[in-house]
C-alpha cells in the first residue's frame, strides 16, 4: 500500500487527518498523554511529516516508515477519535477539546427503564429506573442551563444498551453519561 498524501483540517469540534490511500489498509493504534500513533501495515510509501499550527489538539504529524505519530498540543488533551473511509481516503477524526461547555454535546442515559426497573433500593415502592429518570432530568437541565447541548435518551419503551449507545452516536455526543443508583445490603 501507498499513502500518497495527508491533509489536516479542523472545525469547531473536530480535527480531520485525511489520508489518500490506494486501498483500505489495516493499522494498529497506541496512545499516551503526549500523542497517538497509527501504525499502518504493509505500507511502503508515506507523505512527508508536517508541523501543525493553530490546531486545538495536535502540534505535529510525523511519519516514520509506516507509522504516523501525532503530537498533542497539550498533555492529556486527547478526547478520542473515529476513523472511516470516504471513497479511497481514510479519515481520522480527532475530537477537539472543548473551549467551553457550549461546545459540548452530551447524551444522558437514565439507566434502566421500560420493562427493566433496575434494582430494589432503600425505598421499596420506587424503582431504580424512576430514581435514575429524576436524576437524569435534573442533570440534563443543569447542563443545558450552563450552555451544553444535551440529549436525554428515552428508555421507555425499553432500549438495549446497544440501542442507547446508537442513540448517543446518532446524536454525535462528545460525552455519554449513564446514570445508575445501585443498591447493596452492605452499609460500608
Amino acid at each position: 500500500n501507498v499513502i500518497e498524501s495527508m491533509k489536516i483540517t479542523s472545525d469547531k469540534r473536530y480535527t480531520y487527518i485525511t489520508l489518500d490511500t490506494q486501498q483500505p489498509v489495516p493499522y494498529t493504534v497506541s496512545y499516551s498523554s503526549s500523542g497517538i500513533k497509527f501504525d499502518f501495515k504493509y505500507t511502503s510509501s508515506t507523505p512527508k511529516s508536517q508541523k501543525v499550527s493553530d490546531n486545538p489538539v495536535i502540534r505535529s504529524a510525523d511519519w516514520s516508515e509506516g507509522t504516523l505519530s501525532l503530537g498533542f498540543t497539550q498533555s492529556g488533551s486527547f478526547l478520542g477519535y473515529h476513523s472511516y473511509y470516504k471513497g479511497d481516503k481514510l479519515v481520522l477524526r480527532l475530537t477537539n477539546p472543548p473551549t467551553s461547555i457550549s461546545n459540548v454535546r452530551i447524551a444522558i442515559d437514565p439507566g434502566h427503564g421500560g420493562k427493566d426497573k433496575g434494582t430494589a433500593g432503600y425505598y421499596p415502592d420506587v424503582s431504580e429506573a424512576e430514581i435514575n429518570a429524576v436524576i437524569a432530568e435534573k442533570t440534563a437541565e443543569a447542563l443545558a442551563d450552563k450552555g451544553a447541548e444535551v440529549k436525554l435518551i428515552k428508555t421507555d419503551p425499553y432500549l438495549t444498551l446497544n440501542q442507547r449507545l446508537e442513540a448517543a452516536r446518532a446524536y454525535d455526543a462528545n460525552i455519554y453519561i449513564s446514570i445508575h443508583s445501585n443498591s447493596s445490603v452492605n452499609t460500608s
